[in-house]
């Protein structure tokens, strides 16, 4: 059976041009990790992928071992990074499936990111399949809940919204204030639903499942992101449109749309994954 700590990281540069003789400026350098604690092999498999899906950036991971992996967790991230100095980090902390891995157990993890990334780290999210036994971890931002049997993919897909949000090309921008309010506590959660934009005519959205699409439905707010290839301006709004007819309770619903964010081949070009989070309609208490 896999040891170790596992993480993947991404980073980016965004630069903005500044004339047309002159190389464009880096306007800020931005960094995503995954830290997973997943001691089974098939959750393992499903963050493999992590490494070749984004179209931009810089990817790459590595294993924690032994007694003191996670004192060795920042030399090793730093190890991995192509650059020191990142303006914007968010990290997403899987906890894994197995029983044996408490609150204590990631505690100092969440220190050691926090002393690693400082002021820089904007947004430290965990994912559990149940998140009410984490509600005593401190310096976390807020919670997301996974399907028993599918949370490691629950949590690759928080990574690949997190890693997203600071795409260099995109039609919508969007600040981490966005983000803050959609994130649970560990008493009330946030979810990921996944939706599919099939793009023939005018567009059609539609759920992986019911649950899905229940979740949408019932969310208080919701943030949902496109990956969908040569997204123009006018099928970016009736996308919005679709996400906005679904969430029918939402008092906000913000769609992010990254340009070309997914590597070329993943998807057919007739569909696009859109991702969505919904925060509960309990009113979130920040640890």
């Amino acid at each position: 059976m896999p040891s170790g700590v596992e993480f993947f990281v991404v980073e980016c540069e965004n630069a903005t041009p500044i004339g047309d003789d002159t190389q464009p400026e880096p306007a800020f350098r931005a960094c995503t990790v995954l830290v997973s604690f997943a001691t089974d092999a098939a959750e393992r498999a499903q963050f493999r992928p992590l490494l070749t899906a984004l179209s931009f950036g810089h990817a790459s991971s590595d294993v924690c071992s032994g007694e003191d992996r996670l004192q060795k967790l920042p030399e090793r991230l730093l190890a991995c990074l192509e650059s020191a100095g990142h303006d914007l980090v968010t990290v997403a902390v899987y906890v894994g499936s197995s029983a044996a891995v408490a609150a204590e157990t990631v505690q100092p993890a969440v220190d050691a990111l926090r002393r690693c990334f400082g002021m820089s780290l904007t947004a430290l999210v965990v994912v559990a399949t149940t998140t009410h036994q984490f509600a005593s971890l401190r310096g976390v931002d807020g919670f997301v809940c996974g399907v028993h049997a599918t949370s490691a993919e629950t949590a690759r897909d928080v990574f690949l919204l997190l890693s997203t949000l600071t795409a260099p090309r995109h039609l919508t921008g969007i600040d981490v204030l966005d983000l803050l309010p959609v994130l649970g506590s560990a008493q009330a959660p946030s979810r990921i639903a996944q939706g599919f934009w099939f793009r023939e005519g005018d567009g059609r959205l539609v759920f992986a499942t019911q649950a899905d699409r229940h979740r949408v439905q019932g969310a208080a707010r919701v943030l949902a992101v496109s990956l969908v290839h040569s997204l123009q301006w006018s099928e970016m709004h009736r996308l919005h449109r679709a996400v906005r007819a679904e969430a029918v309770t939402a008092s906000a619903c913000i769609l992010f749309a990254p340009c070309d964010a997914l590597r070329p081949g993943l998807l057919p070009i007739s569909v696009g994954m859109v991702p969505v989070l919904c925060a509960p309609t309990q009113t979130r208490s920040k640890n």
